[in-house]
């Protein structure tokens, strides 16, 4: 989540992010599996989103704990640039870590008092190839305020009677416990992406797992 820059607005995106969406399609079009005559535009943003393109929506899970695997597994990538992919971990920042360092994971409370945010909307396509999004119980958000280009700044401007959006900060020094226990969850790459792009994931992650397991039982992470 970012402060909203005052010199920018939204407008100016919108060539951009038309553009990459035609792109997206022509290139997607006659795929296997994809009945691209049957999608509508939300569809495309989330399948798109779902494999790396670049779109106007901002994920989010139904479940905290795959909220939580998402956050760790992002603060390992910032310690270890490359770790999803090659499961090299630097194990320096677990083993002696920044007492300030925190992991932060962002809830937003979707009911009551939300419609308020007239400019944000809560999305759930309906299709699900590869069924990334049940697996993940996924869903979306689209802010489209002129000014405000994040969800944090806009409903940090309205008068809404209840916090909607909360930040839990959770000690950096957790994530070889938190990610070891995920895993007890069943939560891995392979469950939350289940394709052969996650299952090729979790194999070339299994190197950092196990080195995570080892500190989590160890205590090394306190």
């Amino acid at each position: 989540m970012r402060e909203t820059a005052p010199d920018r607005d939204r407008a100016a995106f919108a060539p951009m992010l038309a553009k990459v969406l035609d792109d997206f399609k022509d290139l997607a079009t006659g795929l296997p599996n994809l009945h691209a005559r049957d999608l509508s535009e939300l569809d495309w943003w989330a399948i798109g989103r779902h494999h790396g393109l670049i779109t106007p929506l901002l994920d989010w899970s139904r479940s905290p704990y795959v909220a939580a695997f998402f956050a760790f597994m992002g603060f390992a990538e910032e310690i270890s640039p490359g770790v999803q992919a090659t499961g090299d971990l630097s194990p320096t920042p677990l083993l002696f870590p920044d007492a300030t360092t925190k992991v932060a994971i962002w809830a937003l409370k979707v009911g009551p008092g939300l419609e308020q945010a007239r400019h944000l909307s809560v999305l759930t396509p309906h299709v699900d190839i590869g069924h990334r999004q049940r697996a993940q119980r996924g869903a979306f958000t689209r802010l489209d305020h002129d000014t405000h280009l994040d969800v944090e700044s806009y409903l940090l401007g309205l008068d809404l009677d209840s916090d909607h959006l909360r930040q839990y900060l959770v000690p950096a020094r957790e994530t070889a416990k938190a990610l070891t226990e995920l895993r007890l969850m069943n939560l891995t790459f392979a469950t939350l992406f289940p394709d052969l792009q996650g299952a090729a994931l979790q194999a070339n992650f299994e190197t950092a797992q196990f080195a995570l397991t080892i500190l989590a039982q160890l205590g090394l992470d306190h």
